[in-house]
């Protein structure tokens, strides 16, 4: 809707667009990433106003704001070493999902839904939850549950890169064409 908008002529400040329903969703997330980790040793509000203002250049949308703040707030907290799964279980409680440890353990598969925030981010993180302990289970677990498993996938993966650092990533880097390059960034 926004490249529709700025081909029709708006003012790009004027593209930004909702029609109620195709842009409330979890990846509108994505973007918002780079931004909290480029300001993660920022001050909170300062932090997370950036975070909604990053959201905000495309799509014109409140639903999704109250996920990117829980969003931004977890990325940092496990970038200063807070557990995985209790990470998740506050983000949860947050939501009103309730019991993560529950829900998994009553559940014989892992949550297919599509796009929509209000139940794709729930389902990210029972599959966060769930396999907390293995980067690798947990991004083909989400892979393989199917549905919008993309914008999903990104913030799965950040959140378990946040958690757990490159040291369960380092196969999964061998091959790379700028392997030094890449390694070099994340540095």
């Amino acid at each position: 809707m926004f490249f529709k908008n700025l081909v029709n002529g708006k003012e790009p400040k004027n593209c930004p667009d909702n029609d109620g329903h195709n842009v409330d969703s979890i990846d509108a997330l994505t973007v918002a990433i780079p931004v909290v980790l480029q300001y993660a040793e920022e001050d909170r509000e300062v932090r997370n106003a950036k975070v909604i203002e990053s959201i905000k250049v495309l799509r014109g949308i409140k639903s999704v704001e109250p996920y990117a703040i829980i969003m931004s707030d977890m990325i940092v907290d496990l970038l200063n070493g807070k557990d995985l799964q209790t990470a998740c279980q506050e983000a949860a409680t947050k939501i009103g999902m309730g019991d993560l440890k529950s829900m998994v353990e009553s559940s014989r598969s892992d949550p297919m839904v599509a796009c929509y925030i209000d139940s794709s981010f729930p389902a990210m993180l029972f599959i966060v939850y769930k396999y907390a302990g293995s980067v690798e289970k947990a991004i083909l677990a989400s892979a393989n549950a199917g549905g919008e498993n993309v914008a999903r996938g990104s913030i799965l993966g950040t959140l378990v890169g946040a958690a757990h650092g490159m040291s369960q990533f380092p196969e999964w880097t061998n091959g790379l064409y700028e392997k030094d390059k890449i390694m070099a960034e994340i540095d």
